[in-house]
């Protein structure tokens, strides 16, 4: 064509010429449907012509005639190079195909298959330590602040008050494995805390299904039933959709993640692969062979978040077949993310998968420990010796940390939460860099003391303005006038050193270490910034007094910190100065500030003082009047873990001294969190002559939250002897959750002759 054409014979060509190839005709062939079309368009414009322009006078033949031959320039003409360059064929052999998945599926769990958490003695690799985790079907938890305290506990509603949730309590059978989980839905939004493990199961998922899909190749599957898992945070989706669809910019990342590793590849044809794998992904996205794995919601800005939940919905919709795994804090969700996803919660490690966890880690730990298996055994008695501590080793991040701090301090394991943060921090801050091989970094008590003032003083700042994630500016803002203090001269140089020194160390964790614009920051865990955020207070009390601290005390985010300065109190009188200072509010009818109290109380070694007498019988008072009172009945537990007393009130609580069953079944679930072995006998007296079958089933469900080989033989008798249905079905539970080999049999008979339904599909 060499003159303008119009827009319906241009789209008449292009429809039957881009139709015709898709038919398989050839390049001429199709062209000559595409001529024909244009064709038909211009006789169909100039009959339409021809009726609205009736031409009357005697030349009407003569225009008539020019006007046809007007029209040829419409008609196209296909023009051929008489010395065309060869164009290599973007068609692969069948051989190259597999191989170019192969690649591509070996750098998606390249990318996948290392732990983010590596400030331990060795790299963690996921085949090697994770441990399966169990999740919820229903939410458990409505957090409006995070916590490493019992996961029993209601959050306050107003981030004020502990409020009262009633006696409701989580239906601990609708705990699944998360294989079981993954069979029952495929849309899901996993919640947890900070350290639970949310991204390492994502990742997990990646190399699991990696596995599988390696596997079905040599097994001569065809390609499109291979399944694709693709992790991608959810901030870098957002940062992208704003320009393109969710699909796009899926690609789009995968694409520049894995750029380099498939030129890199052996295969010759680089350009062909790349191309090939482009139109591969898409195609499995319309076979819903994708599974597509978002992490971190909680970390979208909440003025991007919106606008990317949307456009993922819309995709959902679109690809109805595409399974869609999607993670959060429990802060800071807002119980939507797609359509029809089911939302479930991260169980914390009980103790059977605990000392599970602490075998499995030195049983590949470094040649520096020479009896493995004893190391091991050590670590869990000082774990049962140290209840204290047992809420960090329900999180998984903070277990490893510990596992490492253990066989870094010559087998010792401290008695207080602030020590294990203290060590970790020491550690972290100064012998990691040399085990590390960075010998240019300055690993002195006088560096680290340094670095630890610094960041007392960021987290003493972000906290005060409620940040948990903060922007590189705002970091270096805050660094600038921390130096300018000191008057260092080049405050861009030493500024930027501390940041980057910072994140090397593994205190401060980038939000999206693969972008280099728009950095954000956070603490490694919330509790490690409320760790320093404490230790600034606790300098501040030396200047000031006791009386600064009072200002925090109806801050319930400020809560845990100051259980952490608590803790930090080497001297009795200091920890009586604080209780005097919170005791001297009044108090709401949720006896906020006596349960914080008694949360401080709990943070220390035990003490003998008239006051804190006078706090502990002043909570066991409260509890008892309220005893599904879960906020409650959480600090009773922190306290029972360090006062023997408020221990043995609950074990004769339970054993029928109180005459409300409720009473006593809460002293059970009590009994089940703090997990030692005077607990296990209590509860096992309890399973076996409680006259009410509530509390039965009640003292069968800790025992297998506690998960301690001693309570099997009692369960199996309430299973075997127990007349109430309820009771042995709570015995199947706690079984089931010890996984011990000796209740197999037991279990299938259970299956096989148990009259109750319930039980029989429990067993099963």
């Amino acid at each position: 064509m060499n003159q303008p054409v119009h827009d319906d014979a241009a789209i008449a060509f292009s429809k039957a010429f881009y139709e015709a190839l898709g038919a398989e005709v050839s390049i001429e062939v199709a062209f000559e449907f595409g001529r024909d079309a244009v064709t038909q368009e211009v006789s169909s414009r100039n009959s339409d012509e021809e009726r609205r322009k009736a031409i009357k006078d005697e030349d009407g033949d003569r225009i008539k005639q020019n006007q046809e031959q007007n029209q040829e320039h419409l008609i196209p003409v296909l023009k051929k190079n008489p010395n065309p360059t060869p164009i290599k064929s973007i068609w692969l052999s069948s051989e190259v195909e597999r191989k170019a998945v192969e690649q591509l599926l070996d750098a998606l769990q390249n990318y996948n298959k290392i732990s983010v958490f590596a400030n331990t003695i060795k790299p963690i690799i996921l085949q090697d330590q994770y441990i399966p985790v169990q999740v919820t079907l229903e939410r458990q938890f409505q957090h409006t602040v995070e916590t490493t305290w019992s996961y029993a506990e209601s959050e306050a509603e107003q981030k004020r008050a502990y409020a009262f949730k009633g006696s409701g309590e989580e239906d601990k059978r609708q705990r699944v494995s998360w294989q079981e989980a993954k069979r029952q839905r495929s849309r899901i939004m996993v919640l947890a805390d900070p350290g639970m493990g949310k991204t390492t199961l994502l990742r997990r998922e990646v190399c699991t299904n990696i596995e599988q899909s390696c596997q079905a190749l040599k097994d001569g599957q065809h390609l499109k039933e291979i399944v694709i898992p693709l992790f991608i945070k959810l901030s870098m989706l957002a940062d992208e959709i704003t320009q393109m669809s969710i699909k796009d910019a899926i690609l789009k990342i995968i694409q520049e993640r894995h750029s380099n590793l498939l030129e890199n590849a052996k295969n010759a044809e680089n350009a062909d692969v790349v191309t090939f794998l482009n139109d591969f992904l898409e195609q499995q996205l319309r076979n819903g062979k994708w599974l597509l794995l978002l992490d971190a919601l909680d970390e979208v800005p909440y003025k991007k978040r919106s606008g990317l939940l949307q456009k993922l919905n819309d995709f959902a919709k679109a690809y109805l077949a595409c399974p869609i795994v999607g993670t959060s804090r429990i802060v800071g969700y807002g119980d939507k993310f797609v359509d029809k996803a089911k939302d479930m919660e991260i169980v914390p490690f009980n103790q059977r998968q605990t000392e599970k966890y602490i075998t499995t880690w030195f049983a590949d730990a470094q040649e520096s420990v020479n009896d493995r298996s004893e190391t091991a055994k050590g670590l869990i008695q000082a774990l049962r010796d140290r209840p204290q501590i047992g809420g960090l080793a329900q999180i998984p991040l903070l277990l490893s940390l510990i596992c490492s701090l253990y066989q870094r301090d010559n087998l010792t394991l401290p008695a207080r939460r602030c020590q294990i943060y203290q060590k970790s921090v020491e550690y972290m801050l100064g012998q990691w860099s040399l085990d590390d091989g960075k010998p240019d970094r300055n690993p002195s008590d006088a560096n680290v003391a340094t670095k630890t003032e610094l960041l007392e003083e960021l987290a003493y700042q972000f906290s005060c303005e409620d940040k948990q994630i903060f922007s590189v500016k705002e970091l270096r803002a805050k660094i600038k006038e921390y130096l300018r203090e000191d008057n260092t001269s080049d405050l861009n140089h030493e500024t930027n050193k501390h940041i980057d020194e910072l994140s090397e160390d593994g205190i401060l964790i980038k939000l999206n270490p693969e972008k280099d614009q728009k950095k954000e920051y956070l603490f490694l865990h919330r509790t490690f910034q409320e760790y320093f955020t404490a230790l600034y207070l606790n300098h501040m009390i030396e200047k000031e007094g006791i009386e600064c601290v009072k200002q925090y005390v109806w801050n319930y985010e400020w809560h845990e910190t100051l259980t952490l300065l608590a803790g930090l109190m080497n001297e009795p009188m200091m920890l009586i100065k604080l209780i005097k200072a919170i005791a001297s509010e009044k108090d709401d009818i949720f006896k906020t500030q006596l349960l914080l109290a008694g949360r401080c109380i709990a943070e220390c070694s035990e003490i003998s003082d008239p006051l804190i007498d006078e706090k502990l019988d002043r909570i066991y008072e409260f509890w008892l009047a309220y005893p599904d009172a879960n906020f409650i009945r959480s600090v009773v537990v922190a306290i029972a873990q360090t006062y023997t007393k408020l221990c043995q009130s609950l074990q004769t609580a339970l054993v029928g001294v109180d005459e409300d069953l409720y009473v006593r079944a809460s002293a059970a679930k009590a009994l089940g969190v703090i997990g030692n072995d005077k607990a296990v006998e209590a509860l096992n007296t309890a399973l076996l002559l409680d006259k009410d079958s509530y509390v039965r089933g009640s003292a069968a469900e800790a025992l297998g939250v506690i998960g301690n080989d001693k309570a099997v033989e009692v369960l199996i008798a309430a299973l075997l002897l127990g007349k109430n249905s309820d009771v042995r079905r709570s015995a199947v539970y706690g079984l089931r959750v010890i996984g011990n080999d000796k209740a197999v049999e037991v279990l299938i008979a259970a299956l096989r002759l148990d009259k109750n339904s319930d039980v029989r599909r429990s067993a099963a």
